[in-house]
């Protein structure tokens, strides 16, 4: 008798093969000048492949866990400042989501909650305060969180939750490593960063090492990728980011984009088999 084990297992095995292809994530940064996206190589700090976002003035990027990646543009950019947009990591392009509601969204960043999915930005000036609000990525339609600062007096230039679930920002004006509080943008903790950082910043988590990356940018930056101990924060240096001009004012790790065109080819190639063998089956008669 003829079985269809065989068939039936195939297809189960080439995706439980290639599940972790799929998950295998690389670096990518942004620049708030030209609104260009880069593929980032983390051993070496080069950056390639830029593509532009048409995002005049982007400040900052972010990947949910829903397996979209969003950027907000500032208050400074001609069309559509204030505003949350989603972006095709492959190609660039991007799509308008809704304006914040906010006025005054300078250099800053966002970055996803992981275990509640909440989008959080930096940062608002609408009066002196340091600002720090959340966002629907439905509607781009933002709430404020609280004051990072109730001054100026510093400048929170990237956000990131770490894997023990703080958040924290680079206050690129006096060169820390702040921790600050989800629920109300307060300080929670500082350390002093071991050498000073441009005006804009980014940083990532890698999800599979929990190394911790930072970058920098702008007119007074060192324009480079380096890796950070959030706990001292000794910041190493990995090298310089040519490709990118003014260096970079964002980073996220972002999934593979081959993973999930890779994964859907194989199973087209085992649904193909499958068939293959059922037509096989009633050629020869056999039940």
């Amino acid at each position: 008798m003829y079985s269809t084990r065989g068939m039936v297992m195939l297809p189960l095995f080439v995706l439980g093969w290639c599940a972790a292809p799929a998950q295998a994530q690389h670096l990518a940064g942004a620049d708030l000048e030209f609104g260009r996206l880069y593929d980032v190589d983390p051993a070496t700090g080069a950056t390639s492949n830029p593509r532009s976002t048409g995002i005049p003035l982007l400040t900052g990027i972010a990947y949910s866990p829903a397996g979209v990646l969003y950027g907000i543009s500032n208050r400074d950019a001609v069309v559509n400042p204030n505003s949350l947009f989603r972006i095709d990591p492959v190609t660039g392009a991007s799509t308008l989501v809704g304006p914040t509601g906010l006025r005054a969204i300078v250099e800053g960043d966002l970055a996803f909650n992981p275990a509640t999915g909440v989008l959080y930005g930096v940062t608002n000036v609408e009066t002196a305060a340091r600002e720090m609000f959340t966002i629907n990525p439905a509607t781009g339609a933002a709430t404020i969180v609280g004051p990072v600062s109730a001054s100026a007096n510093i400048d929170p230039s990237a956000l990131e939750f770490l894997p023990d679930g703080r958040l924290v920002t680079i206050d690129s004006l006096n060169d820390r490593l702040l921790t600050v509080d989800p629920a109300t943008a307060a300080i929670v903790s500082s350390v002093p960063l071991s050498s000073p950082l441009g005006v804009v910043a980014g940083l990532a988590l890698d999800p599979s090492t929990g190394v911790l990356y930072a970058a920098d940018g702008g007119i007074d930056g060192t324009r480079s990728l380096y890796r950070l101990d959030a706990t001292t924060g000794q910041l190493t240096l990995i090298g310089p980011t040519p490709g990118a001009p003014f260096g970079l004012s964002s980073l996220e790790f972002i999934p593979e984009p081959s993973a999930p065109a890779f994964l859907a080819a194989v199973a087209v190639l085992a649904l193909r088999r499958r068939r293959k063998g059922n037509s096989s089956l009633s050629g020869t008669g056999q039940g």
